[in-house]
């Protein structure tokens, strides 16, 4: 089975394709794609991974294939993408090589795991419709855009409505940062994503209004049909996420068991499910909402009837609510240390916060299907409208309350080492505590002390770090200097943007931030202990007085640079840096001249942000 999935994995990888080397190929001006998945749509851009099917080069058309990140922009409204969705495109495709922020969204990472190893950036006039999507996929977008219409005409203000969107399709581009963040920080934020728990209310619902149809063969026969053709109707309306297509082909084969009246095995039935995705797709195996979804799953399987039976709660209410925090913790400490791994922090207060959510999201999931059918019935469709509001409101007052106490979501660091120790850990607990391996326990504190010794040499690591990192911002100059466990920061302004971005940055490298800098028109010269000297150089002539210690240049402004008093005046000049803004038409005419002089250049605009050290 390992050898099978190695060589399932090397056939369907889009970058393997045999016609894949196309899309390197300089000669490349043109694109014919059809939409796989559609990933992001805001009023000026709109985002989706789409699949090569040939390529223009030489005014000839040839076969191509693989899997790029295409974005459609037009300032003023940009186009709504459907899945299936056939289009030209009238320039090539270049390589995601940006890097990203550090502690930030690593985009050339989460475009790697669905095989995407080229963005195609095209605007108005560059791209052209030329086929429509099939059947099945026409009818689930008509069916998508019927209810998002639905939602629009409730009259519920943006905030709210992007909260409906959000827990009814997974639809999060109405939903501001704030709102993210404070979901994340509590701990929650898998609500706001559609997956196991929405697919799992759609089929507690048809199962129980369809219960009472009794167990006899026909009656089984005729509901498990009803209830799959629900569970695969929600996926079509969700845009057949990966997310809700993972629990429904696991529903699937539970409601496929009831039908023919065999016993399932829910360990059996999460396996399996994950292997007929991995046939359909292997690189879900590389994608964190695979992972994280997939673990939680395992640890409730494995680990909550354990917790429950550490318990009997004298009545149905406690019940309730004990089987919920069982749910949470069994959850909780199986996709913990790949949290840490990938977050760097952990949510203090998930438990109380999963308690108080998640039972008020079921709520507002019912309440929001609810509102999308009967919102222009008389008397009662205000009324179901008004409950939507307070349901939504006091759902987001909740998660500000929680992401809001003290350490709600304090920084914890765990590199690929600790976070395999940790599962080792909870597996040699597990056995100890379920089927009482004596040699588990002295396992178990071996474990430990190697975690402890782990983790003191990441400390000391930390103290002696030092690293300079120029953000990719657009249009303005920032940049971090860390000194063991200070940072100082540099910047023209200093925004919530640019403070969440700083935060996340100090929160992957254990610092603290210490100082802050401003960016003055003059040459500037930033000096750290054991960091290079740094001059900011804006343009205009460089001051008289040489800087020969200066190794590392930041160009930044709009205007033209002095380049050969630079290098006069900077002798030891190893390096120059491009910040983003500086305009795009100098930008390369500056790259060229200090290849031409053999001096390393880096431009964040094009490469991404700029990291020198660790």
């Amino acid at each position: 089975m390992l050898a099978f999935g190695l060589v399932w994995l090397g056939v369907r990888d889009p970058r393997q394709a045999p016609r894949a080397s196309a899309l390197n190929d300089p000669r490349t001006d043109g694109l014919f794609v059809e939409v796989a998945e559609v990933t992001g749509h805001s009023l000026r851009t709109a985002k989706a991974f789409a699949e090569v099917e040939a390529a223009v080069q030489d005014s000839v058309v040839v076969k191509a294939a693989g899997t790029i990140v295409l974005t459609l922009f037009d300032k003023n409204n940009a186009p709504l993408l459907h899945n299936g969705d056939r289009l030209w495109i009238g320039r090539g495709a270049e390589r995601s090589v940006r890097v990203a922020d550090p502690g930030g969204f690593d985009a050339g990472a989460w475009a790697a795991s669905h095989g995407a190893g080229h963005e195609v950036f095209a605007g108005p006039g560059q791209w052209r419709l030329i086929g429509a999507p099939s059947l099945l996929d026409r009818w689930t977008d008509r069916m998508r855009n019927a209810t998002l219409q639905w939602i629009e005409a409730s009259g519920l203000d943006r905030e709210d409505r992007g909260m409906v969107k959000a827990l009814l399709l997974g639809i999060r581009d109405e939903l501001d940062a704030d709102q993210k963040q404070a979901f994340a920080r509590s701990g929650t934020i898998h609500v706001l994503a559609v997956s196991g728990m929405h697919v799992g209310l759609v089929y507690a619902v048809f199962m129980a209004l369809l219960g009472w149809w009794g167990r006899k063969k026909g009656a089984r026969l005729v509901r498990g049909s009803l209830v799959l053709l629900f569970l695969w109707g929600y996926a079509g309306l969700t845009g057949w996420s990966p997310s809700v297509m993972r629990a429904t082909i696991m529903f699937t084969l539970f409601t496929i068991s009831e039908m023919s009246g065999r016993q399932g095995e829910p360990l059996n039935t999460l396996f399996g499910a994950a292997f007929v995705l991995l046939i359909w797709d292997p690189l879900m195996l590389f994608q964190l909402s695979f992972q994280l979804s997939f673990l939680a799953v395992l640890g409730i399987l494995l680990f909550y009837k354990p917790i429950m039976r550490l318990w009997y709660a004298p009545n149905t209410v406690l019940h309730y609510f004990w089987s919920l925090t069982a749910v949470s913790l069994a959850a909780q400490v199986i996709t913990t240390p790949l949290s840490l791994y990938m977050f760097k922090a952990f949510p203090v207060w998930f438990l109380p916060a999963n308690l108080a959510i998640v039972g008020l999201v079921s709520i507002c999931v019912y309440a929001g299907a609810l509102m999308v059918l009967f919102h222009q019935v008389p008397y009662l469709g205000p009324f179901i409208i008004w409950c939507n509001e307070q349901l939504v409101q006091f759902l987001g007052w909740c998660s500000r309350f929680f992401a809001d106490l003290p350490w709600a979501y304090p920084a914890v660091r765990v590199d690929a080492l600790q976070m395999v120790l940790l599962y080792l850990l909870i597996a040699l607990v597990a056995v100890w505590s379920f089927w009482r391996w004596r040699p588990a326990r002295f396992l178990s504190v071996a474990v430990v002390l190697v975690l402890f010794i782990s983790w003191a040499s990441t400390a000391n690591q930390r103290n002696q770090q030092r690293s300079i990192t120029v953000y990719a911002e657009r249009e303005r100059l920032s940049l971090a200097m860390v000194n063991g466990r200070r940072m100082t920061v540099v910047a023209d302004s200093v925004d919530v943007y640019l403070q969440r971005k700083v935060e996340l940055h100090a929160r992957s490298v254990g610092a603290q931030i210490t100082a802050s800098v401003p960016v003055v028109p003059e040459l500037q010269t930033l000096r750290s202990q054991g960091l290079p000297i740094i001059a900011l150089v804006p343009p205009g002539r460089m001051p008289e007085p040489p800087q020969p210690d200066v190794a590392l240049c930041v160009l930044h402004g709009n205007g033209r640079f002095d380049l050969d008093s630079l290098l006069a005046r900077c002798p030891k000049l190893q390096q120059v840096v491009l910040a983003p803004d500086i305009p795009r038409k100098r930008l390369s005419y500056l790259r060229q001249w200090f290849v031409d002089k053999a001096i390393a250049v880096h431009d964040v605009d094009r490469d991404g942000a700029f990291i020198l050290g660790p």
